[in-house]
């Protein structure tokens, strides 16, 4: 939460981005939306936010990141689009990038400065791949039970208490340093395994010198097939 805290003063106080984004993940009723839409949407201003959908960014045109503190990607989900890894290639260039091209409808694409910060919702507990070197993933622990807010709580009393929240964001002591680095949690180590292949598993455990793990994976039941048996049986000594 602190962390958090930190990273949306930075963009509250400094209005530029921080080059880390966020992953938000839970079931539906955690309050994805309500943060977004009725209280950064408001602290930031309406016309500073922006929130598209995973199947609406498979197009070339970016004019929608344009002057933007906020960039909220709902219903994002590791593998749904056939684009899925050029659309998240894109965007993780895109949260570091100073500069980014514009493309509009009918113009000509130009260069612009890059205010975004970027969230990531999701209703899937494996919503985006994070590398094992990533620098710039903050990841949320999934949250699987939904929050009980009454019509009252979202209509009257979340924004009676949003300047409240404003001034708490501009006296806090923001730190750009901590905001640029992701936060180190159990969490993002878990889209981080998620993330891994077989193959990727495996190289680790030879690089790292894991023969436990190489060892607990060994078939537990006879291997029929020649072929493919007298290729086991050396590996298998090999453990041994």
């Amino acid at each position: 939460i602190n962390h958090f805290i930190n990273w949306l003063a930075c963009i509250v106080q400094h209005r530029t981005r921080t080059g880390t984004a966020w992953v938000w993940q839970g079931t539906q009723g955690t309050g994805k939306g309500v943060l977004m839409h009725s209280i950064l949407s408001p602290i930031l201003g309406e016309a500073n936010v922006v929130s598209k959908r995973m199947e609406e960014l498979e197009s070339e045109f970016t004019g929608f990141m344009e002057n933007k503190f906020i960039v909220f990607i709902d219903e994002i989900e590791s593998g749904k689009s056939l684009y899925h890894s050029r659309i998240t290639a894109k965007l993780k260039n895109l949260i570091v990038e100073p500069l980014i091209s514009i493309r509009r409808m009918h113009t000509l694409p130009y260069m612009a400065p890059n205010f975004s910060n970027m969230i990531f919702a999701s209703n899937k507990p494996a919503p985006i791949e994070v590398a094992p070197d990533d620098r710039r993933f903050n990841v949320g622990p999934y949250q699987n039970s939904p929050i009980m807010l009454t019509s009252k709580e979202v209509d009257i009393d979340i924004p009676a208490e949003l300047p409240d929240f404003f001034q708490f964001l501009m006296a806090y002591n923001a730190d750009q340093d901590i905001a640029r680095k992701p936060l180190v949690s159990s969490a993002r180590q878990t889209l981080i395994t998620i993330s891994r292949t077989a193959i990727d598993l495996i190289a680790d455990a030879i690089l790292d010198g894991d023969l436990a793990f190489l060892w607990d994976h060994l078939p537990t039941q006879t291997i029929t097939n020649p072929l493919l048996n007298l290729k086991y049986q050396p590996f298998k000594q090999l453990m041994i």
